[in-house]
């Protein structure tokens, strides 16, 4: 059965792959592309979508950047400002609109260059005297030149271009937004025991680790493909060498009463095609599981990058941070002069009676606006504390049962030794400050 042809795929000659080194592979590239008489065509766009790649990445971090004044101007319910961000939003929009197509315009003319410049190199070293003759008689090595460098050639200009186009653009992204990185990275702390250990760049190296170590899993459980696709693309070439004969000697098989014989073959070519393309779905799958793995962990991977500085209760404030949080802060404010606001203030002061559990955060202008990094963190650890904390519980409950699972989940929660002011009936960051 064409179905079951694994037993006989020894049939076919393979070449078995040859190793080489990096460097010697990267060499013979140089010199086959020196000698192309594309070259000149191939380093412009090459150099081409290195510029677009680049500008691309800029239009991304002005894109970031944007969305900050965008959101300022809905909060201010400023109409004019709102306006004037939709037009920079067009510009950037329409500048990153047109780098895309032109990416892939000349992503497209890369592969066709390589193509070109690959095939062009193949037919010149195949067809040297007397070389193609050589070749057909030099064992499994000769099988089909031909059928290989059609396919082989196309697909090697496919995968180079796909390859080094997305580590380009990885490279740029990953230099455009390291400073980024970089900056939200500082304050993070590390305590063993009585030490604390500082990490600068802490969320860039973990990154860098963290891709590092998914790179190499990913080479080392996919590594086995180069040996079965180079396998099937042999099998390949021959089943269409076979259906190429049968076709050009369809009178001699018809006079001889050979179908039989000829549709055999052909099942037996197209058995070895099936077994080697069953053998790549098996390694495809156990790279999946690699990969797939790490999808999800990307999800929580941040999360749990940064989770050691979080719970140890270490936090930073840095001046970058401290200007933007300051910004969101006053748009927050602007949006509570109105009437139902005030209304529904007025009500919690009346109900409550005490003004602490009805005054929202904020604080003087002048005081958010223009506050330092360690007016900040004096506020932060002079009122973030547990006994500052109220807990407030509605409904039907068991007061006994509550408490015991009040002291329960809490106990750990311990109240500092050093001194804390007493909070003030209005609380601002002003009163610890001044």
């Amino acid at each position: 059965m064409a179905d079951h042809p694994d037993d006989k795929a020894s049939a076919v000659p393979v070449a078995a792959p040859v190793e080489t080194s990096l460097g010697e592979q990267i060499a013979t590239i140089r010199l086959a592309l020196t000698a192309s008489p594309v070259r000149k065509q191939l380093l412009w766009a090459c150099l081409g979508i290195v510029a677009v790649i680049v500008a691309t990445a800029v239009g991304q971090v002005l894109l970031n950047r944007w969305n900050q004044p965008f959101y300022d101007a809905l909060a201010r319910r400023d109409m004019q400002d709102f306006l004037h961000q939709l037009m920079v939003f067009a510009a950037i929009a329409g500048g990153l609109l047109v780098l895309n197509v032109g990416q892939t315009w000349l992503n497209q003319m890369i592969r066709l260059k390589l193509r070109e410049a690959l095939t062009l190199d193949l037919i010149d070293e195949w067809l040297r005297p007397a070389r193609a003759f050589r070749l057909a008689h030099a064992g499994a090595i000769g099988v089909n030149p031909d059928q290989r460098m059609q396919q082989d050639a196309g697909h090697l200009a496919d995968l180079s271009t796909d390859l080094g186009v997305g580590l380009l653009q990885s490279f740029i992204l990953l230099a455009s937004f390291i400073g980024v990185l970089w900056s939200l990275s500082s304050g993070f702390v590390f305590h063993f025991g009585d030490h604390a250990v500082a990490i600068p760049g802490y969320m860039v190296w973990a990154a860098i680790l963290y891709a590092g170590i998914a790179s190499w899993l990913s080479w080392l459980v996919g590594r086995p493909l180069i040996r079965l696709n180079s396998d099937r693309y042999t099998r390949e070439a021959e089943l269409r060498s076979s259906m190429v004969r049968v076709n050009e000697n369809v009178d001699a098989i018809a006079l001889a009463h050979g179908e039989t014989d000829a549709k055999r073959q052909l099942q037996l070519d197209l058995g070895t095609v099936l077994g080697a393309m069953r053998r790549i779905y098996g390694a495809q799958i156990n790279l999946a599981w690699v990969t797939d793995t790490y999808g999800w962990i990307t999800v929580v991977a941040p999360i749990l990058v940064a989770s050691p500085v979080y719970f140890a209760g270490d936090i930073s404030f840095e001046p970058k941070a401290v200007e933007t949080e300051a910004g969101v802060v006053m748009s927050e404010a602007a949006m509570r002069g109105g009437p139902s606001r005030r209304a529904g203030m007025a009500e919690l002061q009346f109900e409550l009676g005490d003004p602490r559990a009805s005054a929202l955060p904020g604080g003087e202008t002048g005081m958010v606006l223009h506050p330092t990094a360690a007016d900040l963190r004096r506020f932060y650890q002079a009122y973030y504390q547990p006994d500052r904390a109220i807990l407030t519980v509605v409904g039907d409950v068991d007061p006994d049962q509550l408490e015991a699972q009040i002291a329960d989940r809490f106990q750990d929660w311990k109240v500092p030794r050093c001194f804390v002011p007493a909070m003030p009936s209005s609380m601002t960051i002003s009163h610890l400050i001044n």
